[in-house]
């Protein structure tokens, strides 16, 4: 069994207005470097898009968002990913949890 990581991604998004309202998502990064190119022509106007701080698991090569829209990169079914949030909190210790609001 291999080990669950919680670990920092930053994720691109279209801006839909001059406010930087969220629209759809680009993509998830490792780095807010490479969530800015990512976003890049993907803002009102033409501009830059909005790159945002989340935290997510990693677990065998994949990476599952913890906040926002509640799914995984591989995962897209709700029941599927509510049923793995439930085996990845039973994994979790105290200050984790905590740390998760959870």
């Amino acid at each position: 069994m291999s080990a669950l990581n919680i670990i920092q991604v930053w994720a691109a998004y279209k801006s839909l207005d001059e406010r930087g309202t969220c629209g759809e998502r680009v993509g998830v990064y490792s780095t807010k470097e490479l969530a800015s190119i990512g976003a890049r022509d993907h803002g009102y106007w033409g501009g830059p898009g909005k790159v945002v701080p989340k935290k997510a698991i990693q677990h065998e090569g994949l990476v599952y968002l913890l906040e926002g829209e509640g799914e995984g990169a591989s995962v897209g079914d709700q029941e599927v990913m509510a049923e793995f949030r439930e085996k990845v909190a039973a994994k979790l210790d105290p200050e984790e949890r905590r740390a998760l609001g959870l």
